[in-house]
């Protein structure tokens, strides 16, 4: 019997200096939602009545210093081809209760709302980003094309479309906390032989990101990775996620990793591919680079789809030239990747079970719960806030 849960927020990173909105711990009573106010901000953005009424005319502005905040204040705020030169926060009022959008619905949109150059430094945080299409640029990236350091907090990117990189293209180093990346896609586009089209939710094409208490679905790519594609200079650091219902046309449906990746405590399922329905890597067999890198461990790659059928490796693909860094107490379901467990596991659907993201609970009775001893429960909270019990269940949530 485990002991009885204690609910607690997850005080990383920018929650620690900035706050947080409201948290959902779902429908126990047992549990109960708690609010932590938005900070003030220094400048306003809105139609009528606030500082100004362009995000791009508010970074500009002589007056913005390096460090402000600038808040959005339309529920609904439409503005393409943002780009930060200053060091800036930009916070909205909550991931549904404030929407930056590219266009006015995605068929019109032709390009991306967010571009951070080199050299910048930029939280964006409690907001909701759509409709980016950044029709005139191959690399692409189609809410947020990064090049600098970026955190994203407590944001919802959806329903944006790229030629790689649905949601984002990543050049940078790229903070994902309490967040949600759904329904984009990468496109491809252009001469079929050199089109990039690999990367629904995100392109790594180089730098490194880290992933926290967030979740990846319902993306698809034209090419490898549906979800994630990690390039082979690009570093994914992903803890307490998930990973769901993404599809690729090609390999890896919810990763794809040419590059290295850390995999910690995450669930990947439902996803779908040629082959590695869940996760494919491959390397390319240069000497001294990290190409094709997996560690994982505590984590879950189950119920995921190769249309190769009796060929294919249904959850986990590794290709030439890989190597399998780390790798302790994962449940794989075809027992591909040096599993420590395999076999079928059921997974509860997605849906909100508290938090700020939508999770896949255990099923009861789930032959993952209870596997991990104190020494191998390394995170001490599950994706949704709620503190891990000893001894604690694999994957991004903590059955109760």
């Amino acid at each position: 019997m485990k002991k009885k849960l204690i609910v607690s927020f997850i005080l990383v990173g920018l929650f620690v200096m900035y706050g947080c909105a409201h948290i959902n711990f779902g429908n126990n009573s047992e549990y109960f939602p708690t609010t932590t106010a938005i900070p003030a901000a220094d400048i306003s953005v809105c139609v009528d009545g606030c500082s100004f009424t362009t995000i791009q005319e508010a970074i500009n502005a002589a007056s913005t210093e390096s460090g402000m905040v600038i808040s959005v204040e339309d529920a609904v705020h439409t503005e393409p081809g943002i780009i930060f030169s200053k060091n800036v926060i930009i916070q909205g009022k909550g991931q549904t209760e404030t929407i930056i959008q590219a266009a006015e619905n995605s068929e019109s949109a032709n390009d991306r709302i967010f571009l951070i150059s080199e050299g910048i430094q930029v939280v964006i945080r409690h907001l909701t980003m759509r409709y980016g299409n950044p029709v005139g640029d191959i690399r692409s990236g189609g809410a947020i094309r990064n090049e600098g350091d970026l955190t994203l907090e407590n944001v919802i990117i959806r329903e944006n479309q790229a030629s790689a990189g649905g949601g984002i293209l990543n050049d940078g180093t790229l903070h994902i906390i309490n967040s949600t990346i759904m329904n984009n896609i990468a496109k491809g586009g252009g001469d079929p032989y050199t089109e990039c089209k690999t990367g629904g939710a995100i392109k790594i094409m180089s730098g490194v990101v880290t992933i926290e208490n967030s979740t990846i679905s319902n993306n698809q790519s034209k090419g490898r990775g549906g979800g994630i594609h990690v390039a082979c200079l690009g570093e994914l650091y992903i803890t307490n996620s998930t990973v769901s219902g993404n599809y690729s046309f090609e390999d890896g449906g919810g990763i794809f990793i040419n590059g290295m990746a850390a995999i910690t405590h995450c669930t990947i399922t439902e996803n779908e591919a040629m082959n590695g329905g869940g996760i494919a890597f491959e390397g390319s067999g240069e000497e001294g680079a990290a190409r094709g890198q997996l560690s994982y461990q505590n984590s879950i790659i189950v119920n995921n789809q190769s249309r190769l059928e009796k060929y294919g490796a249904v959850d986990c693909m590794a290709g030439q030239y890989t190597e399998i860094v780390l790798n302790s107490n994962n449940w794989v379901g075809d027992g591909n990747c040096a599993a420590t467990y395999f076999g079928d596991l059921f997974l509860e659907p997605l849906a909100d079970n508290g938090g700020f993201t939508q999770t896949h609970f255990l099923g009861k009775d789930s032959q993952a719960a209870d596997l991990l001893s104190e020494d191998n429960c390394i995170v001490e909270y599950d994706q949704r806030g709620f503190l891990r019990s000893i001894p604690c269940d694999l994957g991004a949530t903590e059955n109760f």
